[in-house]
């Protein structure tokens, strides 16, 4: 039904004009290397997003983040902006560590690119370009009874073919529709121990249409 549901922040009120919006983060929060995520940190990822973002607009009404405590972040706004928490979405505004990369160096390039700290269920274990990421449960994850799994295995496979061919194998267990077929995904359907469904991408509310160009006779 669209309504945000809470993530790092537990909880978020805004002002009456609608141009201050107060986050209160979780207390038990940490980041994958043990340090406590913090409003600086939240402060200095709306900062990085708004400098580097290819939708950096979508913090642009953000003239400055408040930190009056570790766990307060206020957000204040130009204008109002109705699509705020949205942007502050998990996938549009991951929070990073401000004690690794507030260091002068480029965000792009910056070696940490490589060897990242995230703050989410999973720490990356292992990366091998061009054959697979491993990621292994993070045990001290602030959401309780999270996550379910041990271990994902991401698994790159160069053509759709191979792919597809591993996924009638038993040799991967899930994947997304990018790259398949309406045929592939017919096909896949009908085996016995997968399951192909529509579900997944509400949020994203993809649109696709053919118009009619009646300028040209």
């Amino acid at each position: 039904n669209w309504k945000p549901q809470p993530y790092l922040a537990e909880s978020w009120e805004w002002s009456d004009d609608g141009k201050a919006l107060t986050l209160h983060l979780r207390k038990n929060a940490r980041f994958h290397d043990g340090k406590p995520i913090t409003s600086e940190d939240v402060a200095f990822s709306i900062a990085v997003n708004k400098a580097n973002h290819p939708f950096k607009t979508k913090f642009g009404a953000v003239e400055k983040v408040e930190t009056p405590d570790p766990y307060t972040a206020v957000l204040r706004l130009s204008k109002s902006h109705p699509a705020l928490l949205l942007a502050l979405s998990p996938c549009l505004a991951p929070i990073i560590p401000k004690h690794i990369y507030d260091d002068g160096q480029d965000m792009k390039t910056h070696p940490r690119n490589a060897d990242p700290v995230g703050s989410g269920p999973f720490k990356l274990k292992e990366f091998k370009p061009g054959e697979h990421i491993i990621l292994e449960r993070n045990d001290d994850y602030f959401l309780e009874g999270r996550p379910y799994l041990d271990r994902i295995v991401f698994k790159i496979v160069p053509t759709i073919s191979n792919h597809v061919l591993g996924l009638k194998k038993g040799e991967y267990h899930y994947t997304t529709v990018t790259g398949l077929t309406i045929r592939d995904w017919k096909m896949l359907g009908e085996e016995d121990h997968l399951v192909a469904t529509n579900d997944g991408y509400e949020a994203v509310g993809p649109l696709n249409w053919l118009a009619f160009n009646t300028k040209r006779k």
